[in-house]
């Protein structure tokens, strides 16, 4: 009976051996996936950040174009009006702006 116990505890043993094998292989597997994954993410959202920035750096641009025809509309129209509507409306404004003599 003694021999019977030992023989189950071996067999007991090598199976609990088996396990812990099975065990490491499975996590390591399990690492490798992880690591496959975090990869994949991470190359999708380096991605994602890129095209953002692309997309920031077009409306940028865009925008500063769009402020610039803005500023040169102005500047036509500025040129555009003559000395002497300038003279008026400066003697109008300068009335308020000097002290009655």
């Amino acid at each position: 009976m003694l021999n019977e116990v030992i023989e189950v505890e071996r067999d007991i043993q090598g199976r609990l051996l088996i396990e812990k094998r099975k065990a490491g292989e499975w996590v390591d597997e399990v690492k490798k996936k992880a690591e496959e994954d975090i990869r994949l993410e991470e190359k999708r959202i380096k991605k994602l950040f890129e095209q953002a920035i692309k997309n920031a750096r077009l409306d940028a641009e865009r925008k500063a174009h769009e402020i610039i025809v803005d500023a040169n509309e102005k500047a036509e129209r500025l040129t555009a009006i003559s000395d002497e509507f300038l003279i008026k409306i400066i003697r109008t404004h300068i009335v308020r702006i000097l002290p009655k003599i």
